[in-house]
């Protein structure tokens, strides 16, 4: 389960979660505390979101990263909560944060 992302792109999605983890964490910490999704496309830092899931302290986002077959985006979790990260791939960037793929197919 866990291995390195697919990125496309001249800045790498670390490169581009570190300019923008401040930005991230803020919205992050603005999404509604009750459990849900949410569906509505924001920019945080240089990512696009176009999903965010939050359940149980643990925030995943759909970044729209990827591919036709494999959906990106990134999630905020403590280490012991990782198994709960809906995800074929997950790469540590910092703290808790990951960078996570899922395949589609």
């Amino acid at each position: 389960m866990r291995g390195p992302c697919r990125w496309h792109g001249p800045l790498t999605r670390a490169g581009r979660f570190l300019l923008s983890e401040s930005a991230l964490t803020a919205y992050v910490d603005a999404l509604p505390e009750k459990e849900s999704w949410t569906f509505e496309e924001r920019r945080a830092g240089l990512f696009t979101i176009t999903q965010a899931r939050r359940w149980q302290g643990v925030v995943q986002l759909t970044t729209g990263d990827g591919g036709l077959l494999v959906s990106c985006g990134l999630a905020r979790a403590p280490a012991d909560r990782l198994a709960d990260v809906e995800a074929s791939e997950i790469e540590h960037l910092t703290g808790d944060w990951y960078a996570t793929c899922l395949d589609l197919d």
